[in-house]
């Protein structure tokens, strides 16, 4: 009787073990599915980071050499005004210049 008490106390703790060991796998199955998703999603963020880099410092260099245009045209246009192309459209000199200046923390404008 006392063989057979052990016999089933046997099968029981290897049962255990068993359900134990399934357990365990299943929960390391899970974390390897886990990480491979994680994986796979972050290097096609990496991926996609990488992409949308290069196009803005495509298009940084695109407005840079926009700017560089219009700074040449602003250079041009300004060396073409002179004293006789501003008479000739009746532009004169200002004798008394007064500044509009906002004050900051007073809530009022004061003309200096």
């Amino acid at each position: 009787m006392h063989n057979i008490i052990t016999r089933k106390r046997a099968r029981a703790v290897a049962l255990v073990l068993h359900k134990a060991e399934q357990q365990a796998v299943g929960v390391l199955l899970i974390g390897i599915l886990a990480l491979a998703f994680l994986y796979v999603y972050f290097v096609g963020t990496a991926v996609l980071h990488v992409v949308e880099r290069r196009e803005v410092q495509q298009s940084i260099a695109q407005e840079g050499s926009r700017v560089a245009d219009l700074e040449v045209s602003y250079f041009k246009k300004k060396g073409a005004i002179t004293f006789d192309a501003a008479s000739s459209r009746n532009l004169q000199a200002i004798a008394d210049k007064s500044y509009f200046e906002r004050a900051r923390y007073l809530g009022h404008a004061e003309i200096r």
